[in-house]
């Protein structure tokens, strides 16, 4: 009888994986990732990619799409269990966006999300918001998928491995799906009905790398995965969803059932061979680094222009948390459930302002009646009554009078200095 497996881990270093597999005899084992096996395979495309760009041009896009294809996973995760995916566009860069129901001021969508997310954290429902439309239209295109297809999903991104094979790798989801056909962007697909490992790509292009990488998924969920009854998984086929950036209608499905399959597995067996005898003494590599840094003892270091007297520089700063503290509290709990919401945020946004003007003045006698007064006539909006009970008008008028009264200040300061 063969070990048994308790439990998988991923490792991530960088843009490196490796997956540990514990028994329960209290071993382990590391295992390569099949993203990783499939790194030897040569790409004359992106070399020749790299050559157009220069290599920090094109590693810098290449991180950038990544964290963008990283983001639209998650977005189609929070789809697929029933979340919210909420666009909300900078208001600098659209102060309106386009909906089926017309256009719309940005300031009233986020304001319909602020209720939103308000409802989803009530009901411990997830959500993301969205400031990139290029992960909207990806979310939505997963949307439409879910909603054509009605997949039964086993579990969303399943960590898989082979003890015989020595591999490891995550899968999207592993669904069944109901025979039928499905016209998903230009193309009609016959869905045999059946298990599948189902698995997203984001790109331009989908090629057989992709086929090699979801055909390992299909040999290791057949070892590793079980139904609910017990019995080892029977997959029918794998499919991968091309949600394809680059193009109005060109994305859909690339389908392969079993015969196919095993096909594009003796293609990464072969890979994997070659990976082998050029990595014979390969082991994972680990965090050398601690999740946490922190020196006990440590006090803060002044920057800037410092005081001659420390003692006084020190009374300054807890002046200045007394200050915001306060301010801060008063910002987490003013509602999010008011069509206010967003005019009564950028407010807050003034008040801030206004108040860093305050922490960071620096009086050129040393004043500190001065300051006494400026951080008098501040404490008087951080209440969090007022904060939060005040209409708009109301609020705008107190920044305006804050202002007017710093101001006021200065100007006598400023008198009685000159001869």
């Amino acid at each position: 009888m063969g070990k048994l497996v308790t439990t998988i881990d991923r490792l991530d270093y960088f843009d490196s994986h490796a997956y540990t597999v514990w028994y329960s005899d209290g071993t382990k084992d590391v295992f390569k990732s099949s993203s990783t096996v499939l790194g030897i395979i040569d790409k004359p495309g992106l070399r020749r990619y790299y050559g157009n760009r220069g290599v920090e041009a094109a590693e810098a896009y290449r991180d950038e799409r990544g964290e963008i294809g990283s983001l639209a996973h998650h977005a189609c995760y929070v789809t697929s269990n029933g979340g919210y995916v909420l666009f909300e566009p900078p208001t600098h860069i659209s102060p309106q966006i386009s909906t089926p129901a017309g256009l719309v001021p940005t300031k009233d969508l986020r304001a319909q999300n602020d209720r939103l997310i308000a409802q989803c954290k009530a009901s411990d429902r997830p959500w993301i918001r969205v400031h990139n439309q290029e992960i909207q239209i990806f979310a939505h295109r997963w949307a439409c998928i879910i909603v054509m297809l009605q997949p039964r999903f086993k579990g969303a991104e399943i960590y898989l491995y082979s003890l015989k094979h020595r591999l490891g790798g995550t899968a999207d989801y592993i669904a069944y799906l109901p025979e039928g056909e499905y016209k998903v962007g230009r193309s009609v697909y016959s869905i045999v009905a059946g298990w599948y490992i189902i698995d997203i790509k984001t790109g331009t292009n989908v090629g057989l790398n992709e086929f090699y990488q979801v055909a390992s998924y299909f040999v290791m969920a057949e070892e590793s995965q079980y139904l609910p009854n017990g019995e080892p998984i029977k997959l029918t086929g794998t499919i991968i969803v091309h949600l394809n950036r680059d193009s109005e209608e060109g994305w859909g499905l690339h389908v392969h059932y079993r015969q196919d399959v095993e096909k594009h597995w003796r293609a990464f067996q072969a890979a994997d061979l070659l990976w082998n005898n050029q990595n014979p003494n390969w082991s994972s590599k680990v965090m050398d680094f601690p999740p946490v840094i922190h020196i006990s003892g440590m006090e803060q270091v002044p920057t800037g222009f410092q005081l001659l007297n420390f003692t006084a520089e020190k009374e300054r700063e807890k002046a200045m948390m007394d200050l915001t503290v306060p301010l801060g509290d008063a910002i987490e709990d003013l509602p999010v459930t008011t069509d206010e919401t967003a005019e009564r945020q950028g407010i807050i946004d003034e008040i801030i302002a206004v108040l860093a003007k305050v922490l960071t003045y620096r009086d050129p006698a040393k004043n500190e009646q001065l300051r006494v007064q400026l951080f008098e006539r501040a404490f008087e909006i951080t209440d969090v009554t007022m904060l939060n009970s005040l209409t708009v008008d109301r609020l705008r008028e107190g920044v305006q009078a804050l202002e007017l009264s710093i101001s006021e200040i200065l100007k006598t300061k400023k008198k009685e200095k000159q001869p």
